[in-house]
């Protein structure tokens, strides 16, 4: 747990005050990670393989880490090795480095987890949480995006459905034509305009829930609103 301020800023001070008013522990993320956990995964080589800085170490490829959650559940599963399993309810607002055009651009990143439990109190913990932070910077208009992906049943039902759907769209672009082989949840991630035109008549994901996911999901909703959150369904 770390305690210190973050450099005198009041905005990142009272965040830090706030979420630990919810009983998470603040971690500070390494600023520098071993070039290979971005450059070996597909996807995020795709999200952040030109934006990378290459820190000059001789003897290692090191790069400044242009996002924390890839560090964030490589330090939980190291945890659990020494530890065995535990629930982790941790936050970090750290710099983010990247290159963007030949200029490097930070940003303060914001992570906020429920590690090791996998309930809907958990989520709304994490929702009640992040809303009651934007409250307490006086940020009033605002709205949560919730939905769910179900468990692995779900999901595969879901692929197939999305599958056969995709299949009769003649419209999208050779990235998501290639997803489509590869990994095909991937196209939600795509930015082509007419890609998401597409996308945004697919078949829900919400339609497609087993009872006791649809349960969840259900009784999750009826929480946030008794905790009067705004959200609408997504």
């Amino acid at each position: 747990s770390v305690s210190t301020a973050l450099g005198g800023n009041p905005i990142l001070d009272s965040v830090v005050r706030l979420i630990g008013n919810f009983g998470f522990n603040q971690i500070v993320p390494p600023p520098v990670v071993e070039e290979k956990i971005f450059s070996e995964t597909g996807e995020l080589q795709k999200h952040f393989g030109k934006n990378m800085i290459r820190v000059v170490n001789p003897g290692q490829e090191l790069i400044l880490s242009p996002t924390h959650l890839v560090n964030v559940f490589k330090l939980y599963l190291e945890n659990t090795k020494s530890k065995g399993p535990f629930v982790a309810k941790w936050f970090y607002i750290s710099p983010a480095v990247r290159n963007q055009d030949n200029r490097f651009i930070v940003n303060h990143e914001f992570g906020i987890f429920v590690l090791g439990e996998d309930s809907s109190l958990a989520n709304i913990e994490l929702i009640n949480a992040v809303t009651q932070v934007l409250s307490g910077l006086g940020i009033s208009e605002f709205v949560a995006e919730i939905t769910s992906r179900g468990c692995k049943s779900c999901q595969a039902n879901y692929k197939d459905v999305l599958q056969d759907y995709l299949d009769k769209a003649q419209s999208l672009c050779s990235n998501c034509q290639a997803n489509l082989q590869q990994n095909i949840m991937a196209v939600f991630n795509c930015e082509n305009p007419v890609c998401q035109t597409v996308l945004a008549s697919s078949p829900q994901m919400v339609d497609l829930l087993d009872d006791s996911c649809r349960t969840t999901l259900v009784d999750a909703l009826e929480t946030i609103d008794g905790l009067e959150i705004p959200y609408v369904l997504n």
